[in-house]
């Protein structure tokens, strides 16, 4: 271990530590890891590291390793942020994701930290006037992009342990490690946003993409009644579902509140970010600030009866 010049002797190494011990305990934190993925972000993206909020449980404060943060301009009264919120981890032992042969449920992603959902009137017919209400993305017709479409989406994962008799699969370990921490963070960063006066009105909206980063293999098991299928992918979506406290219609099925995280191999966030993230959200605002109007008030109109395939190009924001 070099020394700079003007240390002093007594700032050294105990000789019952040695240096391979603290390079080993170093290499197996994690730090590593979350420093380069910062440095690696776009200039673009303003990155605060160990970013503190409350747990959302206990309240007690902990941190998440790295909050980044780009603006778009849209124009007169528009203004997009994306946020990512990232969470590092490292092991020499694999995730394994489960996808079943059915299709998830239909879930909203990306969030939004100001709101997720518009309402979408049709033009009358008769005495009937048809009314829809969408996630934001579906509205702008932004919901058959790459971002949304490439990724396998889970709703199942473990990570193999050893406890050196043999080796199974936990689902606890990554759960508590990936997902409790980026659920929490997301819930205080819109929670944030919100108090902060209504950004929406203002013509601000703030996109939420929650990321797992690792430095570990990444198995995807495609389950089948027959057999199972095994393979290495660099990009995974996970849907949990959590408890919802908000209130219920008396007759409303609990279904809870679904939650979608990205979790990205290491050597492909690079490619997450400038490939997928980026051009998604640049299309995002620009479809944004051509209808402002809607997004901020939550409402507006088509210039059909019926909800088409492409909605936004029927998409005629209320005055």
């Amino acid at each position: 271990m070099d020394a700079h010049p003007d240390n002093p002797k007594a700032n050294s190494l105990d000789n019952r530590l040695p240096e391979e011990k603290v390079r080993q305990a170093v290499e197996e934190s994690g730090y590593p890891l979350q420093i380069v993925v910062s440095a690696g972000l776009p200039a673009e993206f303003v990155v605060s590291e160990e970013w503190s909020f409350p747990d959302r449980d206990s309240g007690q404060a902990r941190t998440l390793d790295a909050l980044a943060v780009k603006q778009y301009e849209g124009g007169t009264n528009s203004l997009v942020r994306v946020a990512l919120l990232i969470e590092c981890k490292q092991s020499k032992f694999p995730f394994v994701f489960f996808k079943g042969p059915r299709a998830p449920s239909a879930f909203v992603y990306p969030l939004f930290a100001e709101a997720d959902l518009v309402m979408v009137t049709g033009m009358v017919t008769g005495t009937a006037r048809s009314m829809w209400e969408l996630p934001i993305v579906r509205a702008l017709s932004m919901d058959h992009e790459p971002l949304q479409t490439i990724p396998p989406v889970c709703s199942a994962f473990s990570k193999v342990v050893n406890d050196k008799k043999r080796i199974e699969l936990s689902g606890t370990e990554p759960y508590n490690a990936l997902v409790l921490p980026l659920v929490s963070a997301l819930d205080h960063y819109r929670k944030e946003v919100r108090r902060s006066g209504g950004p929406a009105t203002h013509g601000v909206q703030t996109v939420l993409l929650p990321v797992a980063v690792l430095d570990a293999p990444l198995v995807l098991v495609q389950v089948d009644a027959a057999s199972n299928h095994y393979s290495l992918v660099p990009w995974v979506r996970v849907l949990r579902t959590l408890p919802d406290n908000r209130a219920q219609h008396p007759n409303q099925v609990p279904w809870g509140r679904r939650v979608a995280i990205d979790v990205v191999h290491k050597e492909f966030f690079a490619t997450y970010v400038n490939q997928h993230v980026v051009p998604f959200t640049e299309k995002l605002a620009t479809r944004i600030a051509k209808h402002q109007v809607l997004v901020s008030s939550g409402q507006g109109t088509l210039d059909c009866a019926e909800l088409p395939g492409d909605i936004e190009a029927h998409l005629v924001p209320k005055a």
